[in-house]
């Protein structure tokens, strides 16, 4: 029996300017970034080498058992670059005291339609920590970051 396939077509992915908001899920959504070694780890990591350098990165938000991230396609498709960025960051993670599998497999994916989309998609994305209650509406959060407020 195999898997139906959740994915568009895979051009689509690879489209230079295409933006789609990625949802990566821990592997029975374990609460892995509750450690806070681990959501700096891979907070650093999104920023510098591991998503930023490759793509358009337009926010993000680390929650303890999944991380939201709106991302445009440059140069590598997003299949690719997150297979590899999860690979990477397990790897990380092992190294540094985790000891379960790190990610679901594959991840779930909406494809932005237009700027109204964009903008609607960064608010929910950032709002994500108010909503589920890790923090009130007068605190920062500490793992959410958007291209506008740096």
């Amino acid at each position: 029996m195999t898997r139906k396939s959740i994915r568009l077509d895979s051009e689509l992915y690879r489209k230079p300017g295409a933006v789609f908001h990625v949802i990566l899920t821990c592997n029975r959504k374990r609460q892995v970034f509750t450690n806070p070694k681990y959501a700096e780890l891979i907070y650093s990591n999104i920023l510098t080498n591991g998503i930023a350098a490759r793509v358009n990165l337009l926010a993000f938000v680390i929650m303890p058992d999944h991380i939201h991230m709106l991302i445009g396609i440059q140069e590598i498709g997003i299949v690719e670059l997150l297979d590899s960025w999860k690979s990477f960051t397990t790897n990380l993670l092992h190294k540094n005291g985790h000891s379960y599998k790190v990610w679901q497999r594959s991840f779930w994916d909406r494809g932005m339609r237009d700027e109204r989309d964009v903008n609607n998609t960064i608010k929910y994305i950032l709002d994500n920590p108010y909503r589920t209650n890790l923090i009130s509406y007068d605190e920062t959060y500490k793992y959410a970051w958007c291209y506008a407020e740096s």
